[in-house]
């Protein structure tokens, strides 16, 4: 018997015929997207569907989340929300973390 069980919140996840295929190649260990999935998100486990989806979520979620904020800021500093100085500081900050985004996403 197990001491403690976690509780879970399943979701479900409907695919068309033949639409799903392309998560058999996050869960082979020889594939370059296993190989990224698992650089992006050290310690997942990529060996189920589930747990595959689970990661991509995941991603996607943290990859829309930094969009969101991207809109916000450009929507801020486009209304003159923000002085010059205050500007050239963000602009270089977002271009400090670009790539970083880009690297995640």
């Amino acid at each position: 018997m197990l001491c403690s069980m976690r509780q879970l919140d399943r979701r479900t996840v409907n695919f068309a015929p033949g639409e799903a295929a392309f998560l058999d190649r996050y869960k082979d260990s020889d594939t370059p997207e296993h190989r990224a999935l698992l650089s992006l998100l050290p310690g997942v486990t990529a060996d189920s569907d589930s747990s595959v989806i689970k990661a991509l979520v995941r991603l996607a979620h943290a990859r829309i989340e930094e969009e969101a904020m991207r809109l916000t800021y450009d929507r801020a500093v486009d209304g003159g929300e923000f002085d010059a100085e205050s500007r050239a500081a963000m602009r270089r900050s977002r271009k400090t973390v670009a790539p970083m985004v880009a690297d995640a996403g």
